[in-house]
C-alpha cells in the first residue's frame, strides 16, 4: 500500500518537472521582446490616463505610436516639448509640424442661476445628463449650462470648480485640454478654445434677440455693436451668437466694454 502511494507520488513529480521544464521552454522560445522605446515614450506622457488620445490609458498610446497606428498630437495633455521629444525616439519625420498652441476648455455660458429663467424646480440626481432626460432640463434655455457638475465630476486634472451661482469655473493653469468635460456635456457648452483666447463670447444661444432674451438676461442679442467697434475686424455673426476670429484678434477688450448684455468676457480676468 505504502509503496503505490509512494509511487504516485514519484510519478507526479516527475509530470510536475516535465511539465515545468516545458512551461519554461516555451516561455523562452515564444516570448515576445518589448519595444524599449515603449517604455520611453510612457515616460514622456503625461501619466494622465485620461483616455482622450482614444486608448486605454498613457501605455496603449504608447504603445501605438511605436507601432505606428497612433498620431503623436493625439494626446491633447501632451506639450510640444514632450511631443518632440517622442517624435524623436520613434523617429516620426513630421515632429516639426506639432501644433504647439494648446486648447484649454471654455465654458460658452454665463447664464447663471440670477439670469438664466426656469421652468420648474430640479431635485433629481446632480448630474446634467439626468436633468436632461426630465423634460430637456430645468432650464427654459436649451443652450445654456444646467450646472449640476458633471463636468467637474470627469475632469482628471481638478480643474474645474462650481461658482455659487451654479456656473463651472475652468482653472486655466490646471486645464490640460483633454476635453472630457466636452464630451461629457449634454448641451455642448463646454468647447476647446486656444490657450491664446483672451476674450470670449459665454453664449451658445442660437435663438432670435428676442426669444434669447427672454430666458436668459446675459443672452447675446446678435446687436453686432462688439463686430462694429472691433479694429482687428475679428468678430463676426453666422446664424447664432457673435463668433471671434482669434487669428485676428488682439485681445483689446474693445468688445466687452460694447456689449450691452455683458456676455463677452475676458476670460483670463481672475
Amino acid at each position: 500500500m505504502s509503496s503505490n502511494i509512494i509511487l504516485s507520488v514519484a510519478v507526479l513529480a516527475a509530470l510536475g518537472f516535465i511539465l515545468g521544464a516545458g512551461l519554461a521552454y516555451a516561455a523562452r522560445a515564444f516570448a515576445i521582446t518589448r519595444d524599449p522605446r515603449i517604455d520611453a515614450v510612457l515616460a514622456e506622457l503625461p501619466g494622465a490616463n485620461c483616455g482622450a488620445c482614444g486608448y486605454p490609458g498613457c501605455s496603449g498610446y504608447a504603445e501605438a505610436l511605436v507601432i505606428g497606428s497612433a498620431l503623436i498630437t493625439g494626446c491633447p495633455v501632451s506639450r510640444k516639448e514632450a511631443s518632440e521629444r517622442i517624435a524623436d525616439i520613434i523617429g516620426q519625420e513630421e515632429r516639426m509640424n506639432i501644433n504647439s498652441d494648446k486648447l484649454i476648455s471654455v465654458v460658452k455660458c454665463c447664464g447663471n442661476n440670477n439670469t438664466s429663467a426656469r421652468i420648474f424646480n430640479y431635485s433629481g440626481l446632480e448630474d446634467c445628463r439626468a436633468a436632461t432626460r426630465f423634460y430637456d432640463g430645468p432650464k427654459k434655455c436649451r443652450h445654456g449650462c444646467l450646472g449640476m457638475g458633471t463636468c467637474i465630476s470627469v475632469c482628471p486634472f481638478n480643474a474645474i470648480t462650481m461658482s455659487p451661482l451654479k456656473l463651472p469655473v475652468i482653472d486655466r493653469d490646471r486645464c490640460a485640454g483633454c476635453g472630457l468635460c466636452v464630451d461629457a456635456c449634454p448641451r455642448q457648452v463646454m468647447v476647446m478654445m486656444p490657450e491664446r483666447s483672451g476674450i470670449q463670447v459665454l453664449c451658445n444661444s442660437g435663438e432670435a434677440a428676442k426669444a434669447a432674451r427672454q430666458v436668459c438676461s446675459k443672452s447675446c442679442i446678435k446687436c453686432h455693436k462688439c463686430a462694429n467697434i472691433c479694429p482687428a475686424e475679428a468678430i463676426f455673426f453666422d446664424n447664432g451668437p457673435a463668433k471671434i476670429n482669434f487669428d485676428l484678434c488682439t485681445n483689446c477688450g474693445l468688445c466687452v466694454q460694447e456689449c450691452p448684455v455683458k456676455c463677452i468676457y475676458e476670460t483670463n480676468r481672475g
